[in-house]
């Protein structure tokens, strides 16, 4: 029974929490984009869309579900320290200083936000 309650909690977490973020994160994007036809990413931004946000969202929703699981103190204050050092980090890393390219971080700050909510949610299943 702990080891159902395990994998329904991670796969929640892992699985489910990794396309709802993307699909959320891809569904901003195009709006942005639809709204600004003149504004595409650039090759960089391109190329990084798909691996990086998949390794970095594996990684803090398998540390946050455990953080969730087991109980650990401190857990919410560390998730949204987590999402304030992504945002500082994705906000500066943007070339252009313009409203379209705060858009995009704006939206990687709610796709983390739709990320982590997986990541509790999965942790939550954990625990049971």
């Amino acid at each position: 029974m702990i080891a159902l309650k395990w994998f329904i909690g991670l796969f929640v977490s892992l699985y489910i929490g990794h396309h709802a973020s993307k699909r959320y994160r891809n569904f901003r994007n195009n709006q942005i984009i639809k709204g600004n036809n003149d504004y595409k990413l650039d090759e960089e931004q391109s190329l990084n869309n798909d691996l990086l946000p998949l390794l970095t969202g594996l990684l803090e929703r398998f540390f946050f579900t455990l953080v969730i699981a087991f109980n650990i103190g401190g857990g919410a204050v560390a998730m949204f320290a987590w999402l304030g050092a992504k945002m500082a980090v994705n906000w500066n890393r943007q070339s252009k200083n313009d409203a379209v390219s705060r858009a995009y971080a704006m939206t990687a700050l709610q796709a983390g936000l739709v990320s982590l909510l997986f990541a509790l949610i999965g942790g939550l299943f954990c625990k049971l």
